[in-house]
């Protein structure tokens, strides 16, 4: 059994998001989008029996952490963003 973060955006939160990470053909064109591969995600993970962490991602702490990193906005580093939110981290 794996443990698998989901972030989650606040639909308000989106286009903000997007003016970071939409270079990106990897990252979601629309919230809608988003959302439906959250869901799929999600429901992957549990009918596997992974066990899930949600994180709510906001646009201001994840760009706090690309500066301090040094990294480039995109998926992945969104991706690991919500790993590092769900571990604890405050940015």
């Amino acid at each position: 059994m794996a443990i698998i973060v989901v972030a989650e955006i606040r639909r308000e939160d989106f286009d903000r998001f997007f003016e970071l990470v939409g270079r990106d053909p990897e990252f979601a064109r629309t919230f809608e989008d988003f959302e439906k591969s959250r869901r799929e995600t999600l429901a992957k993970a549990l009918s596997r029996g992974d066990r899930v962490k949600e994180v709510i991602v906001d646009p201001d702490e994840f760009a706090r952490y690309i500066r301090a990193a040094g990294l480039d906005y995109n998926a992945v580093t969104f991706g690991a963003f919500a790993v590092a939110k769900s571990s604890g981290g405050e940015y």
